[in-house]
């Protein structure tokens, strides 16, 4: 759904990075509120929020940025 976004590297956003990082961070507390471990959420939010910090205006996609090494 969104390999063409990557590959073209078009990170217009649809639905922000930020604002998923955020909610998945409301799903996180939510899960530790009733006691579950959910640990693929926990990875999201942690990827998602990497992510956000350098890339939080941009499409969902952009986490994508956040696996590939750093270029200098």
């Amino acid at each position: 759904m969104k390999g063409r976004a990557i590959t073209s590297r078009d990170f217009t956003p649809a639905f922000r990075l930020s604002l998923a990082a955020k909610d998945a961070g409301l799903v996180k507390a939510a899960a530790q509120r009733h006691g579950l471990d959910l640990p693929l959420i926990d990875a999201i939010a942690r990827r998602f929020a990497e992510g956000a910090r350098e890339h939080g205006d941009e499409d969902i996609s952009a986490t994508y940025l956040a696996s590939m090494p750093q270029r200098g």
